[in-house]
């Protein structure tokens, strides 16, 4: 279940993960079409980070990292633990609703 996730916030103050998590879901749902990444929340101390996606691939989550620097210019790849039932297809396009 090894693969990779776009990282867009860390903080030390759970609030403040757990609001940029709802921000980013409200947002996500709104704005992407076919593929929509689910965020997540970890805790490793000191810090709590949220990430996004599920991916097998690399060049995916970089696809998503591209598109999400607009909005969080800090994101990045990591190497996570992922949902592999939340993988989107390789056919899968990472784009906005409004860029079709």
């Amino acid at each position: 279940n090894q693969g990779f996730r776009v990282q867009i916030y860390t903080t030390r103050n759970v609030d403040m993960a757990d609001s940029t998590l709802a921000a980013y879901e409200s947002w996500a749902f709104e704005n992407f079409d076919e593929y929509v990444p689910r965020g997540y929340v970890h805790y490793r101390q000191p810090y709590y980070r949220v990430r996004v996606g599920d991916f097998h691939n690399r060049d995916h989550a970089l696809d998503l990292s591209r598109t999400l620097k607009s909005r969080y210019p800090s994101a990045w790849i990591i190497y996570d633990r992922i949902n592999p039932e939340r993988v989107p297809a390789d056919t899968v396009q990472i784009r906005f609703s409004d860029d079709l």
